[in-house]
């Protein structure tokens, strides 16, 4: 059997997995390897680096093929990647992807004990699982912008909400755990590791970083201007960026501290 060697970018296809991933059998008893995230958010990051990297890393050396695009219809639109190969799957699972429900879910040793595999880890889960955002703080007298960041990964599983605390600590990086319980019965609660304040996140986009531009235009943004607004879309974060549109007019009344959801005005 191809087996896939242990390193950097295993690390980060790993941590990618244990976020919107899933190794499922067919009805055939073939394994299927599928990545799905939001197709207007996230299709970027996977047009410029999780299809290419599937492709080089994996598909070619394995069974001499690209990765397949799907995409879903809405109410729940996706875009990602499908492989459906016994190769493939046995090689994934054997770097620690489980196959079938994803329930509790340690991290694999052999990126746990390494803080390389580590960071590369985590900066897969983030991408595909977690959050960038600003909030207000509401201590100061003008709170009107979202000036407050934090990093956030909510899963389910409470043996990898710790796992990956611990592995954020190990990178001298400080986060807490709280626990969400749904009100819908049968629904597990959400365990949320965050890191906030504007020093930890700053070390979180040093240290660990993203691959995933909807991750880093907020954080550029904020980096840019001190704030950043909610409710934007990754093609109008690049507009703020690029100076084409003033991220202040997001707000419609100065002062307020209302958000203006529709699209912002030209300058």
């Amino acid at each position: 059997m191809v087996s896939l060697s242990k390193n950097e970018l295993m690390a980060e296809v790993v941590g990618l997995a244990f976020g919107d991933g899933s190794l499922t059998k067919t009805k055939k008893g073939q394994l299927r390897f599928q990545l799905r995230g939001d197709v207007n958010g996230d299709r970027e990051h996977y047009e410029n680096f999780i299809i290419p990297l599937f492709t080089k890393e994996i598909n070619l050396p394995l069974i001499g093929r690209k990765v397949s695009t799907v995409t879903s219809k809405p109410p729940y639109p996706s875009f990602g990647i499908s492989t459906q190969s016994n190769k493939v799957g046995m090689a994934l699972h054997e770097l620690g992807i489980p196959i079938g429900r994803k329930n509790e879910l340690p991290v694999p040793k052999w990126i746990i004990n390494n803080h390389k595999f580590s960071t590369a880890f985590l900066r897969g889960l983030l991408d595909t699982d977690g959050s960038v955002f600003c909030k207000k703080n509401y201590t100061t007298p003008n709170n009107k912008f979202h000036r407050l960041i934090a990093v956030k990964i909510g899963i389910t599983s409470k043996i990898l909400a710790y796992d990956i605390s611990k592995m954020i600590f190990s990178l001298g990086i400080r986060n807490d755990i709280r626990v969400t319980n749904s009100k819908k019965e049968n629904r597990k609660p959400c365990y949320h590791v965050t890191v906030s304040g504007n020093i930890h996140v700053i070390q979180w986009f040093k240290v660990i970083g993203s691959n995933n531009s909807k991750h880093i235009t907020k954080y550029q943004l904020w980096q840019a201007f001190g704030f950043c607004p909610p409710y934007t879309t990754l093609k109008q974060r690049k507009r703020f960026l690029s100076g084409e549109l003033d991220p202040e007019n997001w707000y419609s009344c100065e002062g307020a501290g209302v958000v203006k959801r529709a699209a912002p005005r030209r300058l």
